[in-house]
């Protein structure tokens, strides 16, 4: 088992900010947080063998080479429940790992 998180691209704006710095250790430490809490999850509910990967970049396409490299045939992802007209706007991660992913993809709500 793969548990994945990645961290969005912080944009043009944030790297001006003041508070860049903190805010992006800050964002870094929760993930790292939230990486730990799912293994833990996960080993309480028998999982043996998971690896954790956590990288930054744009999600669809860092799970998409992630699962390309590792062979994987199921990718668990979940959705935020944008509606369709958001989903247009902001592009989904989920909708972009259902219709590029080469395995299967199940998405929770």
């Amino acid at each position: 088992m793969y548990i994945v998180h990645v961290i969005e691209e912080f944009g043009e704006l944030i790297q001006r900010w003041e508070q860049h710095d903190s805010y992006v250790e800050e964002v870094k430490r929760l993930s790292k947080d939230l990486l730990h809490e799912s293994e833990s999850r996960a080993r309480q509910l028998g999982a043996a063998k998971i690896d954790i990967i956590e990288d930054e970049g744009d999600a669809a396409e860092k799970i998409l080479q992630i699962a390309k490299d590792k062979g994987v045939d199921t990718i668990v992802v979940g959705n935020r429940g944008f509606s369709t007209a958001e989903e247009f706007l902001l592009g989904s991660v989920s909708l972009k790992l259902t219709h590029h992913a080469k395995c299967s993809v199940v998405v929770v709500r």
